[in-house]
């Protein structure tokens, strides 16, 4: 007999297993496995047997590990975590002091300035004061005019530094 034979029997066994009421879940699974047969359909079903003794024996201390019928799940991406008040006061703080010199490119200040955004209430004056720019900022009314103006101490510090005006 070869395995499309028995890929046939599984085929009916999950029919008749549905006429009898048993559980959709039964009949998918016997009609899973006949359809996985499908790759060996011209084989001899003694060839099959070698084989999944085989598959047995590299497993031999438990089940088969790709016998799970659930899928592996896809590795979920890492998002680092976002930087504290402090830790972003910092950064901010290292790219105004090496701006002059920094190997950063546009994109990469850009991605950096882009963590004013990320600074609430005592946290925009923290970082105002280590640009000193905290008098204009407690002068500036609403946040994003405070956030505008330490983003201009940066950019304006490196400006200076271009034209070797410091």
């Amino acid at each position: 007999m070869n395995v499309g034979a028995l890929q046939k029997h599984l085929n009916d066994v999950a029919a008749l297993a549905a006429a009898a009421g048993a559980s959709p879940k039964v009949s998918n699974e016997l009609l899973a496995c006949a359809q996985a047969l499908a790759p060996f359909a011209s084989r001899p079903v003694s060839e099959l047997a070698v084989f999944l003794g085989r598959a047995t024996d590299a497993a031999p201390e438990g089940p088969v590990p790709w016998a799970s019928a659930k899928k592996p799940r896809a590795a979920k991406a890492t998002v680092p975590p976002k930087p504290s008040p402090d830790e972003t006061i910092d950064r901010l703080h290292r790219l105004y002091e090496s701006i002059a010199h920094t190997t950063l490119d546009d994109e990469g200040i850009e991605k950096e300035l882009g963590l004013i955004g990320t600074l609430k209430g005592k946290a925009i004056d923290g970082a105002a004061e280590k640009m000193n720019v905290l008098a204009a900022v407690k002068k500036a009314k609403g946040v994003d005019a405070k956030k505008a103006i330490i983003r201009g101490a940066i950019l304006n510090r490196r400006g200076r530094f271009e034209r070797n005006d410091y």
